[in-house]
């Protein structure tokens, strides 16, 4: 089963001599009923969800996607162990966009640089 998968419309894209290497598995898009993937459209890219292997995420989307889902299960995590105050720091190599996507999501945090910054 391929991490990788996308949708066609009229036909499957040729994909070049070098995708040996990099495997996207391409499916009519009439298939797209079997995936949680919300309003597939056709020519891009999805990335199969890490625990839930019938959810797509778009490929441009998945790391920030998958950032804020983990950090929201920390969260609830947490809380249910007893946290009153959260503060949660990332690395500088998290990208801008990620650290806007986490902090829109968890405004309410206190949100800091590297952990050696505190």
């Amino acid at each position: 089963m391929a991490a990788l998968v996308s949708f066609y419309g009229e036909k499957p894209i040729d994909m070049p001599d070098s995708s040996e290497r990099l495997y996207i598995e391409q499916l009519p898009l009439s298939e797209a009923s079997e995936f949680e993937v919300g309003y597939p459209e056709p020519d891009v890219v999805y990335v199969r969800h890490p625990v839930s292997r019938t959810r797509l995420i778009p490929l441009a989307s998945y790391h920030s996607q998958i950032l804020v889902e983990k950090t929201n299960d920390a969260i609830a995590k947490l809380t249910a162990l007893g946290a009153s105050k959260i503060d949660l720091s990332y690395s500088g190599k998290i990208s801008d966009q990620a650290k806007a996507d986490v902090e829109i999501l968890f405004g309410v945090l206190s949100f800091g640089g590297n952990k050696s910054d505190s």
